[in-house]
């Protein structure tokens, strides 16, 4: 578990990639829509070293991010929101440190002290994270509790859009409808309406043609089966910020290290399915001898087949998608779809590592109200797409291929969170039709 792995020895935790891992690779390059604003960049300082992570903008002030960013008391977070993508992202934001956005601004940057007396309210960790995180990494007797609500809400004084509609525009909704499994609620509603229809004509015997017709129908539905069952779970973005090398740049020199920005497509699946995606990781670390600070062979129940395992409920699991289906196949994906880094892994799949931890998973709806849209000096009001953010970035494979788990930020517990620390009006925005 690559971003707990320093937890141990008290310090910031770190994203480290190893140098024998090529995952890189595996991903198109990043634009404008698929990495879009509200996506901030933060640098969180510790006395004597820095550390980076992404984050979401859900208002005009706050921003929600990954618990473990803000872990060990740091001293201060530098806030970027930008346009993250092509020569824009490497803008100097110190510059605009006090200004607020406007559509022909680059960047604009926020600054959050956090002196003792003030990171109770500008820094706020999940209550059940601090519980759960010294736990999940406890050392060499093994790991006695998931990790879980590893979600964390900063507040900065000033806010970033000039206006409102800035705001609706470019910062996250949170995702309120909870529709995770929306195929599966359709389907057990249009089987309680066939029973209630079939109530309502008196619970009549089918006639021999009529039995004919449905055992047909069973039948296609069964041929397709997997088809329905894979449509089910949803599909995701996922991006965020890093800063050591990115997955559709080369490698920078030393000397020259830029945040770089990703993003990527994320098939939501089963937590059954994360099960053997977690044992097949545990197999290949203890094949390869891989250094291992996170030891889930307890928590795994590898002795019973996993017989006694539940994930914690706030967990969204994903894989990495090549593209969509109407897209054609890249370079990439005929290289190395039919490829392993290992006999032990899968084969290998687009990256999960969308940059450092902290950064959204979120899917593109249609707005319901007109918002004003500017281009090439015309602006006119037209229904836009939003984004609803439905996770937090918080754990990976080590070989950023197999898995992506996101802390769903709308389960009762990290909804009350987010709710009670936010931004007083940041939260009128967000909750008011709840």
């Amino acid at each position: 578990m690559r971003y707990f792995q320093q937890i141990l020895k008290h310090t910031t935790l770190y994203l480290f990639f190893s140098s024998k891992v090529s995952s890189w690779t595996y991903t198109a390059p990043t634009n404008e829509d698929k990495f879009p604003l509200g996506i901030v960049y933060l640098e969180v300082q510790y006395e004597r070293q820095k550390n980076t992570c992404t984050g979401s903008l859900i208002g005009n002030k706050t921003i929600l991010t990954a618990a473990h960013c803000v872990d060990n008391n740091p001293r201060s977070i530098t806030v970027d929101l930008n346009k993250g993508y092509g020569d824009r992202n490497f803008t100097n934001c110190g510059e605009n440190s006090d200004k607020l956005w406007g559509e022909d601004d680059d960047c604009v940057q926020r600054y959050i002290d956090l002196k003792p007396s003030q990171n109770s309210i500008k820094s706020v960790q999940h209550p059940e994270y601090v519980v759960t995180a010294p736990k999940f990494a406890s050392g060499i007797n093994g790991a006695t509790e998931w990790l879980t609500s590893d979600i964390a809400v900063l507040t900065v004084d000033i806010g970033f859009f000039k206006t409102k509609m800035d705001m609706m525009k470019h910062s996250f909704r949170l995702n309120q409808k909870q529709r995770l499994g929306l195929k599966k609620k359709k389907r057990k509603n249009a089987i309680r309406k066939k029973k209630n229809l079939k109530r309502k004509s008196g619970g009549k015997k089918d006639s021999s043609e009529e039995k004919k017709a449905k055992k047909e129908k069973r039948k296609r539905r069964k041929n397709r089966g997997k088809k329905t069952k894979r449509d089910r779970w949803q599909l995701f973005h996922g991006s965020g910020y890093g800063r050591t090398f990115g997955h559709t740049q080369a490698r920078p020199q030393k000397r020259n290290k830029k945040r770089l920005v990703r993003s990527g497509l994320a098939q939501q699946i089963p937590h059954k399915e994360l099960k053997k995606e977690l044992t097949k990781e545990l197999k290949f670390q203890v094949t390869t001898k891989y250094p291992r600070n996170i030891l889930l062979d307890n928590l795994l129940d590898i002795q019973n087949g996993g017989r006694n395992v539940k994930l914690p409920s706030d967990w969204i699991a994903s894989r990495g998608v090549w593209r969509m289906a109407d897209v054609e196949a890249s370079e990439f994906e005929k290289n190395y779809s039919k490829t392993q880094e290992h006999k032990e892994l899968p084969y290998i799949r687009p990256t999960m590592c969308y940059g450092d931890s902290g950064g959204p998973m979120y899917k593109w709806k249609k707005s319901g109200k007109k918002l004003m849209v500017c281009k090439n000096n015309k602006c006119e009001m037209k229904r836009t797409k939003v984004k609803y953010l439905f996770g937090v970035n918080s754990i990976m494979d080590d070989y950023c291929q197999q898995f992506m788990i996101s802390m769903n930020v709308m389960t009762k517990k990290n909804k009350v969170f987010i709710y009670n620390t936010m931004d007083a009006e940041d939260r009128a925005y967000e909750f008011r039709r709840v």
